[in-house]
């Protein structure tokens, strides 16, 4: 069955957090756990970045869960997500993406003690992500209100002056 970007597979997210046996509040793990662990996901990426839920738009959440190559979403942590509601398909959620890491760059990552590997509060994309996935929950059409507090909240001027500048530094760069 064909899925579309950010689209949970919930049959796969739910055989797959059983298979392993996925621990709440441990989404990092369970999703590389999965991954390590069945060859049928090997074309599969680790994706670290944001969960929303749709029904909840003020709640996001630092999440990780698998990425297949078409975009959809294996999630062995959404089975135990908001009492079993999103497995049940009663709670929706969208998946805001980071980070992604291959399956070999994924594996030198049970080495590690702790997790995410992509440190949210160093990391912009991190900052970017959260602005977006909470301007979307706002839903179609936010107050300039709500827009100006999230744009204060996350720095969004200051990043974007600060990407400006690096991309002009890099042109400057590439001219001489």
């Amino acid at each position: 069955m064909a899925r579309t970007p950010g689209e949970l597979d919930i049959t796969e997210s739910m055989r797959q957090g059983l298979r392993i046996h996925a621990q709440p509040k441990q989404c990092w793990w369970n999703a590389l756990r999965a991954l390590r662990t069945d060859k049928a996901l090997a074309q599969c990426c680790y994706v670290e970045g944001l969960m929303v839920y749709t029904d909840m738009p003020a709640l996001t959440f630092q999440h990780g869960w698998l990425e297949r190559p078409d975009g959809s979403v294996i999630d062995p942590t959404a089975v135990m997500l908001h009492d079993g509601g999103v497995a049940e398909g009663t709670v929706g959620v969208r998946y805001y993406p980071v980070a992604r890491y291959t399956r070999a760059e994924a594996r030198l990552f049970h080495r590690r003690n702790s997790m995410p590997v992509t440190h949210p509060y160093r990391n912009t994309d991190w900052r970017r992500a959260e602005y977006t996935a909470l301007l979307a929950a706002l839903g179609p059409t936010p107050g300039a209100e709500q827009v100006t507090m999230l744009r204060d909240i996350y720095q969004m001027d200051d990043l974007e002056r600060h990407e400006a500048a690096q991309a002009a530094q890099a042109e400057s760069e590439k001219g001489a």
